[in-house]
């Protein structure tokens, strides 16, 4: 959020390391602004429903979200920082 330092915090411009409950797999992407979505580069809307699931959220949080099956998952953030650092990760 505007005017936080916190790098725990997932919001615009961070780079997320997620992990999958149901298999265990990590998940590397951004959140950024709808018009910077590019799903080649990992770069995910937070306006989607995936999104809008990890937005405010702390590492270590769990949370569910729907797929775009329409199934439901579960996932840990496990790493959140600035952009710039997604390669860092």
């Amino acid at each position: 959020p505007e005017g936080c330092d916190r790098s725990d915090i997932a919001g615009i411009d961070c780079a997320l390391e997620v992990e999958l409950w149901n298999c265990k797999d990590l998940l590397q992407f951004t959140l950024v602004h709808p018009q910077d979505a590019d799903a080649q580069l990992r770069r995910i809307s937070v306006l989607t429903a995936f999104g809008l699931s990890f937005i405010g959220l702390t590492v270590g949080t769990v949370t569910r979200f729907q797929s775009i099956t329409g199934n439901w998952n579960t996932a840990c953030i496990r790493a959140s920082q600035p952009s710039a650092e997604l390669a860092q990760i």
